[in-house]
Order: structure tokens, then sequence, then C-alpha cells
């Protein structure tokens, strides 16, 4: 087709030549002008059947691609802020946690204190008491100073040790015995810390046994 289409248009540029008209591009022919629009309506027509549907296709599929690829954007950025916004909470769940924790072992702590300094006083009186019945002289002795430590021990009296119960990373050690077991319990806890492998011989001493 295309062959034809420009046979046509070569024969009407030889026309003029045969007939004795001049080639002048200025100058009219009808015949020219003619096959000139015929060819274009051609060109046009195989243009809009075979070139044209699969630019617009091309295009569409570009435009799709496209829509999709920023649809999935926003539902990704949209899952982040979500994700973020959950981790969020769970940090500041944690953080309000952490806080009660802490303002409940200070009561706690308060009221130990409290009641510790009591029995002292109490036991102080006891042991002048003792000291006068024994040594009569030290009736007048005056108590200058008296000073209290603290030794944790658990209610079940025995070791607490191990991995803290709702916690990933957290580790405790509460024991009667610190000076004799500190450094058994240091270095077993130590060794399950690093390696992630429970101890056998901390089973019966997790904290855990407190939350069943």
């Amino acid at each position: 087709m295309l062959n034809s289409i420009f046979a046509l248009l070569q024969t009407a540029q030889v026309a003029p030549e045969e007939s004795g008209q001049s080639g002048d591009l200025l100058s009219p022919n009808g015949g020219l002008m003619f096959w000139t629009f015929v060819t274009f309506v051609i060109l046009l027509v195989i243009l809009g059947k075979l070139v044209f549907p699969k630019i617009t296709a091309a295009v569409e599929a570009r435009e799709k691609a496209l829509e999709e690829a920023i649809e999935g954007a926003k539902r990704d950025r949209e899952a982040a802020a979500q994700a973020l916004a959950e981790q969020q909470r769970q940090i500041e769940t944690a953080r309000n946690e952490a806080q009660r924790i802490i303002a409940e072992s200070r009561q706690v702590g308060e009221k130990v204190r409290a009641q510790m300094i009591d029995e002292t006083h109490q036991q102080q009186q006891q042991m002048l008491e003792r000291a006068r019945r024994v040594y009569p002289t030290a009736r007048d002795v005056t108590l200058v100073e008296h000073r209290v430590g603290v030794r944790p021990m658990p209610s079940d009296r025995h070791t607490i040790a191990g991995r803290i119960p709702g916690f990933e990373n957290a580790w405790m050690i509460a024991t009667h015995s610190g000076v004799t077991l500190g450094p058994l319990l240091g270095r077993l806890l130590a060794d399950e810390i690093v390696r992630g492998a429970p101890s056998a011989t901390l089973a019966p001493f997790r904290p855990d046994r407190f939350a069943r």
C-alpha cells in the first residue's frame, strides 16, 4: 500500500513537467493537492489503526503502572505510620509501666525502711537494757550513733536469679547470701545472657515462680 502511495505521489509530481508547466512550488496544482490530501488521509487511517492504538496502550499501561506505584507507596507509608504509632504506643506503655513499678518499689522501700528503723530502735533499747543488766556502770551510757544494713531476703527465702517476666532484655539477682553465692550466681547468669541458653542450675530460682 505504501508503495502505491509513493508511486501516486511520484506520478503527481511528474505530471506538471509532462504538461509543460513549470515546477514552481508556489504555483498551485490541483492534482498534486488532491493526491497529497489523499495520501495524508490514508496515512492517518493507517496510523490510527496500526500505530496510534499501540502508542495509546503503552501510555495507558505506563499511567497504570505509575498509579499502582503511587498507591503502593501510599500503602507503605500508611503501614509505616501505623507501625511507628504502635511502636510509640508500646514504648509509652512500657515507660508508664516502668514508672508505676518504680513508684510502687519506692513506696515499698520507704515502708520497709520505716519498719526497719522502728525495729532497730526497739532492738537498740533491748541491747541497752541487757548491757545495763550485765554492766551496771553502763546505765548512764548514751547511744551516739547506730547504723542499719539492709540484706535482701525473698519472701520464700530462696534466691531469685533469671530473666524478669515481661521484659526481653532484663535479668535480676536477689539473694540473702550475696557474699558466698555472688560469684557463682554472677557467672551462671552472665553465661545465660551471653549464650542465650537457660541454666539448669538456676531453674528453681526463676523470678516467674512468684507470678504462678
